[in-house]
């Protein structure tokens, strides 16, 4: 950073990243934003933005976080970028109680082609429609957004995914009474 490398912002998200993964949140944040002040271009910016947007959430700044994934998918080039920024949208809005907008943003998300390396964000994208789904008593629909978030997370062989679809259509089936439908997919 101090020697203007070219690699300078890729090295703060690298470790904004790390930090993150070991749930130092709020050094995470730092590494990202000195990234970003380094104006990088391209993929490194994105993916700073991206990493910000998610930390800002789990530190609980709902509207910092819309910030970030909002100029992401402003600024993104590639479809998984885009994805990726509406689900992080979705994740934070539905935390906010903004539910309506989340739906739009998930209309628009739903137009993306399921390209092999999309499937674990497709996956995590119909997650999130049947957990909107669920407060509004429309099990109907969670039960086929989680079932097909099941199905995309199946596809990619991306376990943790079809156990988070397995523990959304549970709710589901338990919320509509069917205990013992509930039981054998969780």
């Amino acid at each position: 950073e101090k020697a203007k490398s070219p690699d300078a912002a890729a090295a703060c998200l690298a470790a904004a990243r790390h930090a993150a993964s070991e749930y130092r949140q709020d050094q995470a944040l730092d590494f990202a934003d000195r990234g970003l002040a380094l104006d990088p271009r391209g993929e490194v910016r994105t993916e700073l933005l991206l990493l910000r947007g998610d930390v800002s959430r789990d530190l609980g700044q709902g509207e910092a976080s819309l910030l970030a994934f909002q100029t992401a998918l402003d600024e993104a080039t590639t479809v998984a970028h885009r994805l990726a920024a509406r689900i992080g949208m979705i994740s934070t809005m539905r935390i906010l109680d903004q539910l309506e907008d989340a739906e739009q943003i998930i209309a628009e998300a739903e137009k993306t082609e399921p390209a092999p390396a999309l499937l674990p964000q497709l996956s995590k994208l119909h997650y999130l429609k049947g957990s909107l789904a669920f407060p509004r008593g429309d099990f109907k629909g969670c039960l086929a957004a989680h079932s097909a978030a099941r199905d995309l997370a199946k596809r990619a062989a991306e376990p943790e995914l079809e156990a988070r679809a397995l523990s959304g259509l549970g709710d589901a089936y338990y919320a509509q009474g069917r205990m013992f439908r509930a039981y054998e997919v969780i």
